[in-house]
């Protein structure tokens, strides 16, 4: 089980799906059903590795509807078994609204005490300015697959948050291969 966090925080894990194909009309005219590539498939096994060696556990687990990000959280919850903590939401799709998100994670979620958000760029960057420095912009850019470690304190209609770290790809490999 996840750890309570101390002072009435949530710790909130956000992850960049893996490697998917390129954007191509044609070949996915919808693009929510884009997939991994092979390699971004074989990536996240590392990464559930990685993240099995960190001893990471969720209360909940949210997670873009897309085809890439459900192959993400695949691997992950099996790894951790989380499967049952799993939600889709379109919340955490291209082009939605990071205050959005936050505030339903306030409005539903705040008692948790540790939730991974899985989904895409650079929708996932724009929520960590929200939480992070909502008057000044940030330039993040999170590569794929990134994770990131936020400390977040509800507080009415302002959130405050505070980054704790940030794991790019090959952070991620070496914890997976016991480095």
């Amino acid at each position: 089980m996840p750890q309570r966090v101390k002072g009435g925080f949530m710790e909130c894990f956000i992850l960049r799906h893996g490697k998917a194909g390129k954007r191509d009309a044609d070949k996915f005219p919808d693009d929510s059903k884009r997939p991994l590539t092979q390699k971004g498939r074989e990536e996240m096994l590392l990464v559930a590795s990685a993240f099995q060696k960190m001893e990471l556990c969720f209360d909940l687990v949210l997670s873009s509807p897309y085809k890439r990000a459900r192959q993400t959280v695949g691997p992950l919850v099996k790894a951790l078994s989380l499967e049952k903590r799993v939600c889709f939401t379109d919340y955490l799709i291209p082009g939605a609204s990071p205050e959005k998100l936050l505030g339903k994670i306030e409005k539903k979620w705040s008692g948790k005490s540790s939730i991974l958000l899985v989904g895409h760029e650079p929708f996932l960057s724009e929520f960590m300015e929200v939480v992070l420095s909502p008057k000044k912009p940030l330039d993040i850019i999170l590569k794929k697959p990134s994770l990131v470690k936020l400390k977040i304190k509800f507080a009415g209609a302002a959130s405050r948050g505070k980054l704790k770290w940030l794991l790019g790809p090959s952070h991620l490999r070496l914890l997976s291969l016991g480095a």
